[in-house]
């Protein structure tokens, strides 16, 4: 996979959470994809993921900010890792913090995205 088809997988995956565009966030994913939220909530197959993307938005809830900060990508492995910060008015509450993605690509989709978050005291951007 090369790098610039990574890439706008990535960013078409953000811009859907940001626009609550669940066709958008569903043609990025692979058939067997698994999500792993760095809070613990773990979603195995694109049903599955359907059905979070659907409760997650309920109501009010919606993703304000998901800014990129940095790319790294793995051609051999077709592996990126993502930094980025993150924003969201959830159950009335509005909330950020500072986070990486490991995502794997197979046949030009994401088959799998491990997040992690960081406290921001230990954040230094890369500038």
């Amino acid at each position: 996979m090369l790098r610039e088809v990574a890439k706008e997988l990535v960013e078409r995956y953000f811009k859907a959470w940001l626009d609550k565009d669940e066709e958008l966030f569903l043609s990025t994913l692979h058939d067997e994809i698994v999500i792993k939220e760095c809070y613990g909530p773990i979603y195995e197959d694109k049903q599955a993921c359907k059905k979070w993307f659907r409760e997650w938005h309920h109501n009010e809830n919606k993703v304000l900010i998901w800014n990129i900060d940095s790319l790294y990508f793995d051609e051999d492995e077709s592996v990126m890792t993502v930094e980025w910060y993150f924003e969201c008015m959830f159950e009335g509450q509005q909330a950020g913090f500072l986070g990486s993605s490991v995502i794997i690509f197979e046949n030009d989709l994401i088959i799998s995205i491990n997040e992690y978050s960081m406290k921001k005291e230990h954040y230094k951007p890369y500038n």
